[in-house]
C-alpha cells in the first residue's frame, strides 16, 4: 500500500540493542525504518516484552511483527564441553526433543578418575502459560546439566572401575531414571519408559548414552589402558609390584644365581706364596707348568707326582707323605748280584 506523508511526519527508525539483534541473527549496527519480522518454526517460542513491561509468549509456527517499542527477552545459556565453559545468547527457544552433550569428570570407588563424554535426549514440557517461568530462569541448561552431573558422579562412586567400565550406560540409567515421575497432564505418560523430569525448569530427559570414556590424568591413563591389572585374575602380564614380597625376593635371588659368569665380575684373590718351611719343594724334573684352578670354585688337592704336593695348606701334608712312601715302595729294587 502506498501513502503520502504529511509535512510534519517522518519515518520511525527502530534500532534493537546489540545483544537482542545478535540473538535474533540481525545486524544491530544499522537502523532501519522497516518493521522487524520474526519467523518462528514449529517447536520454537519467543518472549516479547511490551513497552508496558508485560511479557507475552509467542509459539510457532507463525510470523511476528515487533511493535515500535517492543523488545525480545534474551537468555544466556551454557554451552561448550564441559557445559559452562562458554555461554551464548538466544531469544528463540526450541522445545525439542533434541540432544545435548557434556563432559563429566568423576571418580570411581577405587579412586580411578575418569572423563566421560555423555549425550542426553531432552525436551521441554511447556505451553504459552508456563513458558514465562522458563524465561525467568537464568540458565535452565546449566541447571539441568549440574543436576545430571551430580547423579552421574554419585553412580560412578558406587562401583569399582572394572565393574563400571563393563556396562556404563546401564549403571547411569539406573541412577538417573525412574518410572514414578509425575509429568504434567497432556504430556508423556509413565508407560513410555523411565525418564527424569525436573519440575522447576520443566525439563524432561528420556535417554542417556556414553560416547567416550577415558582417564582424566596422565598417571591414570596407564592404568586405564592396561584395564586395571590388579583386578585381573590369572593374567601373566601383571606387574612385579603386584607380586607377593616372597616371590619378588625369590625371583631376584634366582636371577642373580642364574646370571652367567661372563656378566659377573670375577673376584680378585691374591695368589698365595709357597713357604719352604712347609717342606713343599718342586722338583726340577717336572717341566710342565701347573694348571691354575678357577677362583670361583675351590678345587680338590691333586698329586701330580711323588714330589708335588697340594698347595692348600699343611692339613693334607700327610697325603704327600703317603704318596712318597708309595712311590718309593713301588720302585724296582736292585737285584742282588
Amino acid at each position: 500500500m502506498a501513502f503520502l506523508r504529511d509535512v510534519n511526519e517522518s519515518l520511525y527508525e527502530k534500532r534493537l540493542p546489540a545483544i537482542q539483534a545478535t540473538s535474533l541473527g540481525l545486524d544491530g549496527n544499522t537502523s532501519s525504518h522497516k518493521a522487524i519480522k520474526l519467523q518462528l518454526s514449529p517447536g520454537e517460542f519467543v518472549c516479547v516484552v511490551e513497552n508496558t513491561g508485560e511479557e507475552r509468549i509467542f509459539m510457532g509456527p507463525q510470523g511476528l511483527l515487533l511493535g515500535p517499542l517492543d523488545e525480545v527477552k534474551v537468555l544466556s545459556l551454557s554451552g561448550g564441553k564441559p557445559k559452562g565453559s562458554t555461554h551464548f545468547n538466544v531469544s528463540k527457544i526450541f522445545t525439542g526433543p533434541d540432544f545435548m552433550s557434556d563432559v563429566i569428570v568423576c571418580t570411581t570407588m577405587d579412586n580411578m578418575e575418569i572423563e566421560m563424554h555423555v549425550t542426553y535426549k531432552w525436551e521441554l514440557l511447556v505451553n504459552p502459560t508456563t513458558a514465562v517461568d522458563l524465561f525467568n530462569t537464568e540458565d535452565f541448561v546449566g541447571v539441568a546439566c549440574r543436576k545430571l552431573q551430580a547423579k552421574i558422579r554419585e553412580a560412578a562412586a558406587m562401583y569399582k572401575f572394572a565393574d563400571f567400565k563393563v556396562d556404563t550406560v546401564r549403571h547411569l540409567q539406573g541412577a538417573i531414571f525412574s518410572t514414578d515421575q509425575a509429568l504434567p497432564s497432556g504430556n508423556r505418560s509413565s508407560d513410555d519408559g523411565p525418564s527424569l523430569y525436573l519440575e522447576d525448569i520443566r525439563f524432561l530427559v528420556t535417554e542417556v548414552d556414553v560416547k567416550g570414556l577415558e582417564a582424566s590424568r596422565s598417571n591414570s591413563r596407564r592404568n586405564f589402558k592396561t584395564g586395571c591389572c590388579s583386578s585381573w585374575r590369572g593374567c601373566g602380564k601383571r606387574r612385579r609390584s603386584s607380586w607377593p614380597a616372597s616371590s619378588r625376593l625369590k625371583s631376584s635371588s634366582s636371577s642373580r644365581r642364574a646370571a652367567p659368569s661372563s656378566t659377573r665380575p670375577r673376584p680378585s684373590r691374591p695368589r698365595r706364596k709357597r713357604s719352604e718351611s712347609r717342606g713343599s719343594t718342586r722338583s726340577s724334573s717336572s717341566s710342565s707348568p701347573r694348571r691354575r684352578s678357577t677362583p670361583t670354585r675351590r678345587s680338590k688337592p691333586r698329586l701330580a707326582n711323588s714330589s708335588r704336593i697340594a698347595w692348600r695348606g699343611p692339613w693334607n701334608s700327610w697325603r704327600a707323605q703317603a704318596a712318597t712312601n708309595t712311590s718309593s715302595s713301588s720302585a724296582p729294587r736292585p737285584s742282588a748280584a
